[in-house]
């Protein structure tokens, strides 16, 4: 699966600035996408990511009905259905499996940052 922005493919090798409209994360006005994963990726109810969560997560609840909860190093974060996307770092023990329940349509973004 490829991930378009700005009609170019997003890859780890080369990736596109976001640029952040209304706030921010730590001051940051410019955050690199590392990695994203979708609903696609769910196995067993785990997303697994790369590496460890301790950058800024956004998480998009695009499930027009069902919230989800999307339990990150330890925490369950609650995010409704079809709300707007939610970011955060998240602290706890950092661990690279999102546990994910109740949605079925999700996109989680990792970007770079500091933990």
């Amino acid at each position: 699966m490829n991930i378009y922005a700005n009609n170019k493919v997003v890859s780890d090798a080369d990736p596109l600035p976001i640029k952040m409209t209304g706030g921010s994360i730590g001051g940051a006005s410019e955050l690199y996408i590392l990695e994203q994963r979708t609903h696609a990726d769910l196995v067993g109810g785990n997303i697994t990511l790369s590496q460890p969560a301790t950058t800024p997560i956004e998480i998009y609840n695009t499930d027009p009905t069902n919230d989800g909860v999307f339990r990150i190093n330890g925490m369950g974060l609650n995010v409704p259905a079809g709300s707007p996307p939610f970011m955060a770092r998240v602290r706890g023990t950092p661990l690279n499996v999102i546990q994910v329940s109740g949605s079925t349509s999700f996109v989680i973004t990792v970007y770079e940052g500091e933990s």
